[in-house]
Formats: C-alpha cells, sequence, structure tokens
C-alpha cells in the first residue's frame, strides 16, 4: 500500500489543506499524519478549532472518507520551554512519569480510532541537555525512559 506523508497536525488548516489536496489522489493511497500538541498541553487537549480530539478525528474522517489512516510521528518531549517574559517568565518541563502517561493514552486513543499504525518519535533523545529534541524513548547513555515501557502493549 502506498502511504502519503501528508499532514504536519490535526488542525484546521492542515486538514483544509487535505480537503483540498486529496480529490487529486488516487483512492488506492493511504493517508499519514503527525501529531504533537500545543505547547504545553496534554494528550486530551485537541487543536485550535476542534471540541476535542474525536472532533479532530470526525474532521479527518470526513476528508479521508474510506481510506486507511496512520499517524507517522507523535510524541512528547522531556526538554524544557519558556513562556512569558521578563519577571514573568516561567521554565516548563514534562516529567519522565508525564510523558510516559501521555504516551500511554495516546497508544490508546490511535488503537480505538482506527489508526492502521502509529510511530513514536524518536528513539534516542538528542545529545545537547538544551535541546528541544528529547523526545526519546532512550536517554543518550542508552538507559530506556519510562515511556519506552508504554511500548508493551498491554491486554
Amino acid at each position: 500500500r502506498l502511504w502519503a506523508g501528508v499532514i504536519s497536525n490535526l488542525d484546521t488548516d492542515s486538514i483544509e489543506w487535505l480537503n483540498t489536496s486529496i480529490k487529486t489522489w488516487p483512492v488506492s493511497v493511504a493517508v499519514s499524519t503527525h501529531w504533537y500538541p500545543r505547547k504545553g498541553s496534554g494528550p486530551t487537549v485537541a487543536h485550535t478549532g476542534f471540541r476535542s480530539r474525536e472532533d479532530e478525528m470526525s474532521a479527518l474522517k470526513a476528508v479521508i472518507k474510506s481510506r486507511p489512516f496512520g499517524v507517522s510521528e507523535f510524541g512528547y518531549h522531556t526538554s524544557s520551554w519558556s513562556s512569558g517574559w521578563g519577571p514573568c517568565k516561567h521554565q516548563h518541563q514534562l516529567s519522565d512519569a508525564t510523558v510516559a502517561e501521555y504516551a500511554q493514552w495516546e497508544w490508546d486513543f490511535w488503537e480505538r480510532v482506527g489508526a492502521e499504525f502509529a510511530v513514536w518519535y524518536q528513539l534516542n533523545d538528542a545529545p545537547a541537555a538544551d535541546s528541544p529534541e528529547r523526545f526519546g524513548i532512550r536517554r543518550v547513555s542508552g538507559e530506556w525512559k519510562p515511556v519506552a515501557s508504554t511500548f508493551i502493549k498491554r491486554t
């Protein structure tokens, strides 16, 4: 099966682009998407323009109709980020335990809504401690992070 790497997130602009573009594709082409949260949001928070994650999925499925879909990238990072400015500037960071909790929610969600596959981004954290690319399931040292345990299917 041919999978098109389609949209970078399930937001209204991306789904509108897909709605326009997909009309020219062969019906045999399946659709993949990425899903990343708005900065600081957890897995139950939908993108702007949607009431819920289920609402995002309804919009996607209305566009793709009977085509299969998969999630070619998703994840949460343990890098720090700041919000605000001056004396109101705050540092934020998700704990390893929170990332594992969010990841498990995502695995369950993607299975429930019928994704053919879902791919976590990424295997290893970036080497620099201040890098925003600390999405890995392993630390730079090779030690598994708690999120790695979510890859074991529980029945």
